[in-house]
């Protein structure tokens, strides 16, 4: 016989002697064989073998005839006799259908996933091939615009971003800083009335020259191991230790050590614009980021580190 899997539609060949009995598709899908065909054979036999079975009891009532006893007596002991009881075969047991033609306990024996829909492989070349990402890792299909949204909305979840004007108040404030350190010696030795000719193209350089070269160096060197300093015991510049600002790791919003700080965040950032025909893109584009990544620059991005208040900053 031949059955329609419902799950795929494939047309299956199926031998009588699995009438009965539960299949299964090579697709996976599970279904009952219909045994309503082969039930009417086995019911014709039985209603066959019931003419044979009286047949005895005539001959019996005959042979009683002929040995002279009456006919009611022996109508009476056939009536009262128990009749033999035969089980029914299986086979010659009907089938329950339904209006469609469907048997009933089709699906008796399946399970939940039997009834799920069956899923057919792709087409070669119809779609890319999706590779899983790793932990803590973003699709590779998911754009670098995207990606700055989504770290943008995980730092507002872990603390509060610092604002923009603050934010610029500190860098504008830590930038004055160096200004006024390389200022100082310059008004100092006008003060004191130092022999100055660093202006002068022609007149060679004086001791006094010198030593505002070494003055100016030395000051710049201050206020950078002050910075330095403050970045790795505090998370903090100058001008964010006035703000009220920390620079914190973005993963635990905890002050940045002197290698995330300092290193990465300063020093190589600054080697970085400092490319030739390629550095002046990254400043432009970490002085853009400032603006729209709601203070999350590019060299935020490149050290793991975020700026937020000071009161959001697990101890």
């Amino acid at each position: 016989m031949q059955l329609k899997c419902p799950g795929c539609a494939r047309t299956l060949k199926i031998p009588d002697s699995a009438a009965g009995k539960v299949v299964k598709c090579p697709c996976g899908k599970q279904m009952r064989v219909p045994a309503a065909k082969t039930a009417a054979a086995p019911a014709m036999a039985a209603s066959a073998s019931a003419p044979a079975q009286r047949r005895p009891q005539a001959a019996g009532a005959t042979t009683a005839r002929a040995a002279g006893q009456p006919a009611s007596a022996q109508a009476r002991a056939a009536q009262t006799r128990p009749a033999p009881a035969r089980p029914t075969p299986v086979a010659a047991r009907p089938a329950s259908n339904n209006a469609f033609g469907v048997d009933a306990g089709l699906f008796d024996e399946l399970t939940e996933s039997d009834l799920q829909p069956v899923a057919l492989p792709p087409k070669p070349g119809s779609m890319p091939k999706a590779n899983k990402p790793a932990k803590d890792a973003t699709d590779e299909y998911v754009s670098d615009a995207d990606k700055k949204k989504m770290a943008v909305n995980q730092a507002k979840q872990k603390a509060e971003l610092a604002p923009l004007p603050r934010r610029l108040g500190a860098y504008f404030f830590d930038a004055s800083l160096f200004f006024f350190a390389a200022l100082i010696p310059r008004i100092l030795s006008i003060a004191l009335g130092m022999d100055i000719t660093l202006g002068d193209e022609d007149v060679p350089l004086t001791n006094d020259d010198l030593l505002l070269i070494a003055a100016i160096c030395g000051s710049l060197l201050a206020a950078f191991a002050l910075t330095a300093l403050l970045i790795s015991l505090r998370g903090q510049s100058i001008g964010k230790l006035v703000f009220g600002l920390v620079i914190v790791d973005a993963e635990t919003i905890r002050p940045v050590t002197f290698h995330q700080g300092v290193l990465v965040r300063w020093i190589g950032w600054k080697l970085k614009c400092m490319i030739p025909f390629l550095g002046a893109r990254y400043a432009r584009q970490d002085m853009w980021s400032l603006f729209s990544n709601e203070g999350i620059t590019e060299h935020d991005i490149m050290a793991g580190t975020l700026v937020v208040t000071s009161r959001s900053v697990k101890g």
